[in-house]
């Protein structure tokens, strides 16, 4: 239980929970879009795009889910009594929420695409064939700036949570909770929009063959703010958190 990866098993118990509950409203939610697009036959007008937007809920709810674990994680007597160092705690975390979260995404992903078999038939494994040996490079950039993207928002969102415990032993913030479910909220929807533009810009370039340097660009300022949160989470998290629950 000492080790990040004894203690990664057991934070993962409580994320897998999560995620899990999550899968099955996602099911839920598919096999309601689909049963009422039959129903009706309106598939050609809304059945792609309803499903397209509901795994978009998903990743960003699994995203909000693991962010609001981690802040309980972080400040829990269950974890922060143990005889572990701050360091291994927090990376145990994140091990943990990558893990989940890719776990997740998978489900999620495959959810989708067995859904959009129902809408489309066997199109649909032509259509991303297509678009997988047309566009792999521009797959991969994506995934690797989604990838840091959502670490940033992690590190980011913990970091917050840490520096809000710290000044509010000053100022004694009112509704502590509230302001940072508010800011998080705020810092992942800049960090996504931020990054959605940045993948618009980067596919636009790789159409007309442009040549730029906006991938690299993103994965420096997402990697130093990644660096940046960490650095400050864990001397806060080691020097001024205090256990709470």
């Amino acid at each position: 239980m000492s080790s990040v990866l004894g203690i990664t098993k057991d934070l993962m118990r409580d994320k897998f929970k999560l995620v899990n509950k999550l899968l099955l409203l996602n099911f839920v939610e598919l096999t309601i879009i689909l049963a009422t697009g039959i129903l009706h036959q309106k598939w050609i007008s809304y059945g792609e795009g309803l499903l397209i937007e509901s795994s978009c809920l998903m990743y960003f709810l699994g995203l909000i889910l693991l962010i609001n674990n981690s802040q309980k994680v972080l400040n829990s007597n269950r974890y922060r009594l143990l005889p572990i160092s701050e360091i291994k705690l927090y990376f145990s975390d994140l091990v943990g929420n990558c893990l989940s979260y890719l776990y997740m995404t998978v489900i999620t992903t495959i959810f989708f695409v067995l859904a959009s078999y129902t809408v489309m038939g066997k199109d649909i494994f032509l259509h991303f064939k297509i678009m997988f040996e047309d566009q792999k490079a521009l797959w991969i950039q994506n995934l690797v700036i989604s990838g840091l993207a959502v670490i940033l928002i992690w590190t980011g969102s913990s970091m917050i949570h840490l520096l809000m415990n710290y000044f509010g032993d000053f100022l004694k913030f009112k509704r502590q909770a509230i302001i940072l479910k508010v800011i998080t909220f705020g810092l992942a929807s800049i960090i996504i929009f931020y990054t959605l533009t940045r993948m618009s810009l980067i596919g636009m370039n790789f159409y007309i063959e442009t040549p730029n340097h906006v991938f690299e660009k993103v994965c420096l300022i997402d990697t130093l703010g990644i660096f940046l949160s960490i650095g400050i989470g864990n001397f806060l998290l080691k020097n001024y958190s205090e256990t709470t629950c």
